[in-house]
């Protein structure tokens, strides 16, 4: 079975609205870029064009990537606080130089909807968030929607890159569900993916799981995304003969978007 995500995903964005029409305020979504790469353009413009669906305003500051980081953090925290700021993205990852860390820690916790400040981090990681970082909240959404139970499945996840193999691997770690954790270099890498009822993966390798290299009953999430003759290719070969399969383009990415816009909204109804 191959995913629909852009089918599933229209049905979190109808929820979003109906959200949007009983919040009578204005709401300000600020996206902080440093960077000016086609696919990080690309994911601003679906953040952008989803905000405009729901009546928000998205503003997209382009910073200098020679700032300091005292002076990016400084930006941020006057940003966050001018008036109709409900939500901050930080377009990741940020030029070497920077400490990513602190500038996200820069974040109010009110406006985290990345879930990636220190704060908002120490209350996922401890079970205590009232959202989830996107792609685990996506995550969640499919397996509830396929009616797929985690519990006594091999898991494996590869990468633990800090958008997706890492908080995906604490939200399995907050429910007692072992897994096991590979990079590209692991020792018996296909062995060990082979042996996967649930392959979860968001390393940006195109093509790195092949069809000879997940069983058929395999449950296979691909959240890798990167540009290969010009086309969006995740880290499994499109079409594999297993049980279930999220494809590139048209799986994750507009559900994650929409993930994100979920998260804004239920911090403003904790307020």
């Amino acid at each position: 079975m191959i995913f629909n995500g852009k089918e599933f995903t229209d049905t979190i964005i109808e929820d979003l609205k109906i959200q949007r029409s009983k919040y009578k305020g204005k709401i300000r979504l600020n996206i902080i870029s440093l960077k000016d790469d086609s696919d990080m353009i690309s994911f601003m413009k679906a953040k952008q064009k989803l905000a405009q669906n729901l009546n928000i305003e998205c503003r997209v500051l382009q910073i200098d990537p020679k700032i300091k980081t005292k002076g990016l953090r400084k930006k941020i925290s006057v940003i966050s606080r001018t008036p109709f700021s409900k939500g901050m993205v930080i377009q990741l990852p940020l030029p070497e130089s920077l400490n990513t860390q602190t500038i996200l820690d820069g974040i109010l916790e009110t406006q985290d909807i990345d879930c990636l400040s220190s704060k908002m981090l120490g209350k996922f990681y401890t079970g205590k968030s009232i959202i989830l970082p996107p792609v685990v909240e996506a995550l969640k959404l499919v397996s509830e929607n396929i009616n797929l139970s985690f519990k006594d499945k091999k898991i494996v996840i590869i990468g633990l890159g800090v958008l997706t193999g890492k908080p995906i691997s604490i939200w399995l770690a907050n429910q007692n569900l072992p897994y096991t954790v590979l990079n590209e270099n692991s020792s018996d890498f296909k062995e060990v993916v082979k042996s996967a009822d649930i392959l979860i993966t968001g390393v940006g390798k195109p093509g790195l799981i092949s069809e000879d290299m997940v069983k058929k009953d395999c449950f296979v999430f691909d959240f890798g995304c990167s540009r290969s003759d010009e086309t969006l290719k995740g880290d499994c070969c499109s079409d594999l003969s297993c049980s279930f399969q999220t494809p590139v383009p048209g799986g994750f990415g507009p559900l994650v978007v929409a993930c994100l816009f979920k998260n804004l909204f239920t911090l403003l109804n904790e307020k």
